[in-house]
């Protein structure tokens, strides 16, 4: 299986029992996002 972020250059290659850091990444992009569009509101 491959994973390729479309917001910056993480790429994942593997097999579905390492398929947890491909999560992991994609929390860090929601979290930036909702960090963004605080400060956008304030």
């Amino acid at each position: 299986m491959k994973y390729n972020c479309k917001y910056c250059k993480f790429h994942w290659e593997g097999w579905m029992d390492t398929f947890e850091q491909v999560l992991i990444h994609e929390k860090t992009h929601l979290k930036n996002t909702k960090t963004i569009l605080m400060e956008a509101t304030s």
